[in-house]
């Protein structure tokens, strides 16, 4: 299993079985079911910045029994500080259709 983790997401590679008898692949992050798959490719989206996230991958053979499968970690790296959420967005359309946006910048030296 390999990771090529980012600030908000993760790829993960494996390599499936090649008995007759497989059936399926199941991800499993932080303890939750979160996809069921025959691919050997996944990506995790929404993930929080600079966290520790474990991961199992078991699978089903064809009779529908699941193997103890193979549990791994990683972490994904730090958020970009240019990549900070505005404050108060507000957004109003005057008479004449123009759209009309207001916020407030995050403090940060790049904002200044």
């Amino acid at each position: 299993i390999n990771f090529d983790p980012s600030y908000d997401s993760a790829r993960m590679t494996f390599t499936n079985p090649s008995s007759s008898e497989y059936a399926e692949t199941l991800i499993y992050l932080d303890n939750r079911l979160v996809l069921t798959t025959k691919t050997n490719d996944v990506t995790f989206e929404n993930l929080k910045p600079d966290r520790v996230y474990t991961v199992r991958v078991t699978t089903k053979n064809s009779d529908g029994d699941e193997s103890n499968g193979v549990v791994r970690t990683f972490k994904t790296t730090e958020a970009p500080k240019n990549l900070l959420e505005v404050e108060n967005l507000e957004m109003e359309i005057d008479e004449g259709n123009n759209i009309l946006i207001n916020w407030e910048n995050p403090e940060d030296d790049a904002f200044e």
